[in-house]
């Protein structure tokens, strides 16, 4: 069969003269640089196989566009053709390699608002018909608002049964009261707020036999409402509250210190020098002494020794009786007496302590004044004869919440720290408990 020119240059219907649908030329362009170039053929895909006998089947533009995953925008710009033409070009934008090409089919586009308002509506129903709200089941209270008024009105007939036997009470407690201060006698002044009675003489001595025991049941220690310690028993105190003063607290404002309930002061009459055989007297011993009576404080005296034999105590017994000249003092003259390593009458023996304590002591007590011992609890128990020292009495300093020397003191020293109105800085606090030793009310334990 011959063939003319024409028919050489028309292409055979087997050999196809349009690119692949899939086939992708890059292009790179200076403002978008991920954009590539696709070209597609109106004809259906065909391998190699079958290129040379099927028939070459047209695909909407629908189909084109789904499979070349075009862009939205590219999308609607050819959304009017029908039909894509033959070896069009156009731009997709290629997913980076960390984006994720969604393929998820699109939400359809919701009713009119009442259609959907309708179909929540009915969802919302069905949902409550097919889970009921179980609502909690309230407990019954009524048990418990019974018993609690039950509770309520005993407690009530209890407290005004108790109110109603309270005035017989206080009655009873005043005569009895009133019996024991008539049975006292020689009382020369009151003390603060329901301290025991201050007598013409305070005495500290206690009996030779008793000295070595504990007189006092120490749970019935308790903090008034000064803040002093206090010593009571069957709703009664038997004990007084006192400070120790000297120059070194300054001046005293003696009217607010009768204000914290300060019933007695032991006041300093002088010192011996540690190192040297020098007496100094107190600066403010005057002083102290007129401020106290003036607010009705009674008062006592104490002298610090450094005696080395008996001569000096009796000589510092005569410096504190020239000095006081005859004053009254409702408390007794008390010999202090507790030398330190590296002072004078450190190395002294328990029998030299002793007779330098009897010496001064006696001299006081000659002059007729009373007189005591002031010591630690430890040079008590163990730098003296206490039995020798019995007639006199002592005054015990511990700083603990209770003494642990057995004992038969008649004051107690229990800080160093005290803090009252009146005075500057840090004072001594002491609680005389002559009233429970020689009233004969402590109790022995």
């Amino acid at each position: 069969m011959l063939c003319n020119e024409e028919d050489m240059a028309r292409p055979t219907p087997h050999k196809r003269q349009t690119p692949h649908p899939r086939v992708q030329t890059q292009t790179r362009s200076t403002q978008r640089p991920r954009v590539h170039t696709i070209t597609h053929s109106s004809t259906r895909h065909t391998t190699s196989r079958q290129r040379s006998s099927e028939q070459e089947v047209p695909r909407t533009w629908k189909q084109s566009v789904s499979a070349c995953r075009l862009a939205p925008s590219v999308a609607r710009r050819h959304a009017a053709s029908k039909r894509r033409p033959v070896n069009a070009t156009y731009t997709v934008r290629r997913p980076r390699s960390d984006q994720r090409v969604s393929r998820q089919r699109p939400r359809p586009v919701p009713r009119s608002s009442t259609a959907t308002r309708r179909s929540y509506t009915r969802t919302y129903r069905s949902q409550i018909r097919r889970h009921p709200v179980q609502r909690p089941v309230r407990p019954n209270n009524t048990l418990f608002i019974v018993v609690a008024i039950f509770i309520v009105g005993i407690a009530l007939i209890i407290n005004i049964g108790a109110h109603s036997a309270q005035p017989e009470a206080q009655e009873q407690v005043q005569s009895d009261d009133q019996d024991e201060m008539t049975d006292m006698s020689g009382v020369k002044q009151g003390a603060g707020d329901n301290s025991f009675p201050i007598t013409d003489d305070v005495s500290f001595a206690v009996d030779s036999r008793d000295v070595y025991s504990n007189p006092y049941d120490w749970r019935n220690l308790e903090w008034n409402k000064y803040n002093n310690l206090a010593y009571e028993k069957d709703g009664k105190t038997l004990s007084r509250e006192g400070i120790d003063v000297s120059q070194h607290n300054g001046e005293i404002d003696w009217n607010a210190v009768k204000k914290e309930g300060i019933d007695f002061a032991m006041v300093r009459v002088g010192a011996r020098a540690k190192d040297a055989d020098v007496i100094i007297e107190d600066s403010v011993l005057e002083q102290n002494l007129e401020g106290a009576k003036r607010n009705n404080i009674a008062v006592g005296a104490y002298f610090y020794s450094q005696a080395t034999n008996a001569d000096e105590a009796r000589n510092e017994a005569e410096f504190v009786l020239s000095k006081l000249s005859g004053e009254e003092l409702d408390y007794p003259i008390v010999f202090d007496f507790e030398p330190e390593k590296g002072d004078r009458a450190y190395t002294l023996s328990t029998e030299q302590r002793t007779d330098i304590a009897k010496a001064f002591c006696s001299t006081i007590k000659g002059a007729g004044y009373n007189s005591a011992i002031y010591s630690s609890s430890s040079d008590l128990t163990c730098l003296y004869n206490l039995d020798e020292l019995a007639p006199y009495g002592f005054w015990l300093a511990e700083y603990n919440y209770k003494p642990t020397a057995d004992i038969a003191f008649a004051v107690w020293q229990y800080t160093n720290q005290g803090t009252l109105k009146g005075i500057d800085g840090a004072v001594d606090l002491n609680i005389d408990l002559t009233p429970a030793l020689q009233a004969g009310k402590g109790d022995n334990s």
